[in-house]
């Protein structure tokens, strides 16, 4: 099997309707959503996309879902995480409002209605909550895209490669906008990485770490 995983794209500000904490996408971030689900459908991509619950994962999902004509659902495991004391101060979705306002997301979905870790967390912290559902989809041997946060997508990296944490190799660089990355499956369930952090269907001047531009950091 194979998993993708990604970061979601470019968020922007809040506003007065939505929470700065869990912003929807620029419109740069909309476009990288489109160009990696043009990729993912390119390269045959069949199966399932999970997400964050939060607005920019789910924006990112719906868009890639449409590409690939795939379900999206909303997974708590894949959330940002959380580095202070007690739970964001947000007012966050609930699986119904989910459904309203992204229409690949199926009414078989579910998801707890108080769905926020509390903190304080670190990275392997995310690991632990990130392993019972890394082990439930690798047992359906069934190819996914995983959309998560910085946090969950290098959580899934250091899961599936046996990885202490990720801020111990630094070789790994910044996590994209909207990079993918493929971990290839065996039976016994170990993970062979096949593509790393890949922005190849981006314009370099397309190329994000949320406000930060690739070109602004060369």
């Amino acid at each position: 099997m194979l998993i993708h995983t990604t970061r979601h794209a470019q968020p922007g500000p809040g506003s007065p309707s939505v929470p700065g904490e869990d912003p929807v996408l620029t419109d740069l971030g909309r476009e990288q959503a489109a160009r990696l689900g043009q990729k993912l459908s390119r390269i045959g991509l069949q199966g399932s996309v999970y997400s964050s619950p939060y607005r920019r994962t789910l924006e990112t999902a719906d868009i890639i879902a449409a590409q690939i004509n795939a379900a999206v659902y909303p997974e708590r495991a894949l959330q940002e995480w959380i580095p202070t004391h007690g739970k964001p101060r947000f007012r966050h979705l609930t699986i119904e409002q989910i459904q309203k306002l992204y229409e690949r997301v199926p009414e078989s979905a579910g998801l707890p209605d108080e769905w926020l870790f509390e903190g304080p967390e670190n990275e392997r912290a995310v690991q632990v909550r990130l392993k019972p559902f890394i082990d439930q989809l690798i047992a359906t041997g069934q190819d996914v895209l995983l959309v998560g946060h910085g946090a969950s997508v290098d959580g899934c990296r250091d899961l599936l490669l046996s990885e202490a944490v990720s801020s111990e190799r630094t070789e790994w660089g910044l996590s994209w906008n909207c990079g993918l990355t493929t971990y290839e499956i065996d039976k016994d369930g170990n993970a062979e990485l096949l593509r790393l952090n890949d922005v190849e269907h981006l314009l370099q001047k397309m190329i994000t770490s949320n406000s930060k531009f690739l070109c602004e950091l060369s």
